[in-house]
């Protein structure tokens, strides 16, 4: 068994924090993927140290998370639905809060 939702989101806040886009696309669908410019800007100008899960919530098969990441020049506060595609999780809707 892969990772958990929660593990995946984990994984892709830290990739996000370190400049690893290629992992952060990879857990896209290409639909988000396509769409991501704007919150990778708004993410690039907080420049971020840290992040934190604010509220974690289960509809049927898909997992909403309630985040922000922290940075020296301020947060971002992001909403993202993941849903279990083959063996990944997988973005498959986002918004800022």
């Amino acid at each position: 068994m892969g990772l958990s939702a929660r593990e995946t989101l984990e994984r892709h806040a830290k990739a996000a924090i370190e400049g690893d886009m290629d992992t952060v696309l990879k857990d896209l669908t290409p639909e988000i993927a396509e769409n991501i410019g704007p919150v990778a800007e708004a993410l690039a100008k907080i420049k971020p140290t840290s992040f934190e899960i604010m509220e974690e919530v289960k509809e049927g098969d898909r997992y909403i998370f309630k985040y922000r990441y922290i940075g020296s020049e301020g947060d971002l506060k992001l909403k993202t639905t993941w849903e279990l595609q083959g063996d990944q999780w997988k973005v498959v809707a986002a918004e800022p809060l």
